[in-house]
């Protein structure tokens, strides 16, 4: 998988298409629902901080009894423990899950900001305009799609990620960000992309993404 830059995380993790889980140190929104590892925090966090993280493991394994209203009020409920962490970058990608969780979206929005502020990037971005679709924020969501294409844009320039065999994901991300945004040519490029990816796996996955979020909206 690519590492600075993939593919709409949201569009393909929805849709079942790739494995969307990331190490415990990113701190990025496609980590929605997944339990927090502690193989790498242990040595990092203080003893307080480390017995939240553990707390919210917890209720994360509510999740596999099917007990959705038990998790949702555990989740709740751990909030203002997770607020009181102390390493930042831990206590944000938890607030970040746990917000999207209970959709508290106006919440996932303000804290999103603040990342977006502090070190932009496109996950984030895209992650954005997913919560101003959320909140019927209609009028933004252009600018936000193509802020979103501008940042991949940079990545898509360099020569690590042209040479990395899953470049089309990206390349069709940017694409389709730029589609959302209005510019409707982009729809054609899409199409072509798709054509013109010789390998099954991704060529098949394009496919799909494009007949749901596209040919079906």
């Amino acid at each position: 998988m690519i590492k600075n830059i993939t593919f709409p995380v949201f569009i393909f993790c929805t849709l079942g298409l790739l494995a969307c889980n990331k190490s415990a140190n990113s701190v990025e929104p496609s980590d929605i629902s997944t339990k927090q590892s502690n193989s790498e925090q242990v040595a990092k966090l203080n003893t307080k901080d480390q017995e939240i993280v553990n707390e919210y493991n917890q209720a994360t394994d509510l999740i596999t009894t099917g007990d959705v209203d038990g998790f949702h009020k555990q989740l709740k409920a751990l909030i203002p423990k997770i607020k009181s962490i102390s390493d930042e970058k831990q206590r944000n990608k938890i607030l970040i899950n746990v917000y999207t969780q209970l959709e508290m979206n106006h919440e996932a929005l303000d804290l999103n900001e603040k990342l977006l502020i502090k070190n932009p990037s496109y996950d984030k971005q895209e992650y954005k305009c997913l919560l101003l679709n959320r909140l019927d924020k209609k009028e933004d969501l252009p600018k936000c799609y193509e802020t979103a294409a501008n940042l991949i844009k940079i990545e898509l320039d360099k020569p690590e990620i042209k040479n990395n065999p899953e470049h089309p994901y990206s390349e069709w991300s940017y694409y389709f960000f730029m589609y959302q945004a209005g510019h409707h040519e982009y729809k054609e490029k899409m199409t072509n992309l798709i054509k013109s990816t010789a390998n099954p796996k991704i060529k098949s996955d394009l496919q799909t993404a494009f007949d749901e979020e596209v040919l079906r909206k």
